[in-house]
């Protein structure tokens, strides 16, 4: 995961910079907590990785009910956009989030991405590629501005069961070594890290 484009759908073309997007965020008048606007925030983000051009977005259709299903998102791109991925399944399978001090907040989500598309073996045949990693984001309010904050986001990456078996296997052997296969499929495989900094903007009415 990371060494193709899309392949992480929150750090889409790892080692660009800057990447410049917008984000939202809504706060509940009853709980007074704040969530992410997550159709809004994730065509925003794969825009400003994978350049959108002509004014048109990288993603042709975004699915995601939070009220239906909050830990499924479905997303058509463009065709060629991506090479050949022509849509992408996103599934949360775990999430946490922790209130530092006044000034920090962390968020984790586990992932698993189902890229889904044309395969090069011939017409008519379908392409799938998993991928699973976990997402942890830091927020820190920056305390001589009260509209700016800074964070981190570090992706970490895992390698799929069958990947696992192959590169825990001796050379010139297929078997792969007991010893090692528990950490190659529950360990990070790549560990990925960006910052950023937010800026508030006027609020859209």
């Amino acid at each position: 995961p990371g060494f193709t484009k899309a392949s992480l759908c929150w750090l889409a073309d790892v080692g660009l910079s800057p990447a410049s997007y917008q984000v939202r965020f809504t706060r509940d008048d009853k709980s007074g907590n704040v969530y992410e606007d997550r159709n809004f925030n994730i065509v925003s983000l794969l825009d400003g990785y994978l350049d959108a051009s002509n004014d048109k977005s990288v993603v042709e259709e975004m699915e995601y009910s939070p009220t239906d299903n909050v830990n499924r998102a479905t997303l058509r791109l463009r065709s060629g956009v991506v090479g050949s991925v022509e849509r992408i399944e996103l599934f949360t399978n775990s999430r946490e989030y922790e209130q530092g001090n006044n000034d920090d907040f962390y968020a984790a989500e586990s992932f698993r991405q189902v890229s889904l598309g044309y395969s090069a073996q011939g017409y008519g045949r379908s392409a799938v590629t998993n991928y699973d990693y976990t997402c942890v984001w830091n927020y820190t309010r920056q305390q001589d501005d009260a509209n700016t904050a800074s964070g981190s986001l570090v992706v970490a990456a895992y390698l799929q069961s069958n990947d696992a078996e192959r590169f825990t296997a001796r050379a010139g052997s297929s078997v792969p070594q007991v010893n090692n296969l528990l950490q190659a499929s529950t360990a990070p495989c790549v560990v990925y890290q960006t910052s950023f900094k937010m800026t508030k903007m006027d609020r859209l009415n």
